[in-house]
């Protein structure tokens, strides 16, 4: 009845590497062989390349964002130079006598009318910029699901 060392070391065999990797490498198999787990890893690739790519998108936008404030700055710059000329040209012609002619008159006028409209086509891609969604990672955003 008593149990012999050598049948001891059978039943309490030590803890084989070689063993260990092989059922290890049959899991690591079992798991790449699931058509589930590859989907969610070419999701989850997927998803980084769209981040990515709204990341730069996003950082084009501000690019955008600072040459529209940029090109507003200098219409209205170029908007209160043409009013304080035509103010001067007013005020010459009611005080000095200086005749300012109906066509000098539009012509100042058309001129100041178009960098207005300008000014408000600007303001209208500025508040369109920054009213656009950002879309962001989200599910429905991933490509080729």
């Amino acid at each position: 009845m008593e149990e012999s060392d050598s049948d001891k070391e059978e039943t309490t065999s030590p803890f084989s590497v070689k063993e260990a990797f092989g059922e290890w490498l049959k899991e690591g198999k079992r798991l790449i062989s699931r058509k589930s787990w590859k989907e969610d890893a070419s999701r989850g690739v997927k998803r980084l390349q769209t981040a990515g790519a709204s990341v730069v998108e996003r950082s084009f936008e501000e690019v955008e964002l600072v040459r529209l404030r940029y090109r507003l700055e200098k219409i209205d710059q170029e908007l209160f130079e043409a009013y304080q000329v035509f103010g001067k040209k007013c005020i010459d012609h009611w005080t000095k006598g200086r005749h300012l002619t109906e066509v000098e008159r539009k012509r100042e006028c058309r001129r100041i009318e178009k960098m207005d409209d300008e000014k408000k086509k600007i303001l209208g891609q500025i508040r369109e910029l920054k009213e656009s969604p950002d879309e962001g990672i989200s599910e429905n955003n991933v490509p080729g699901k």
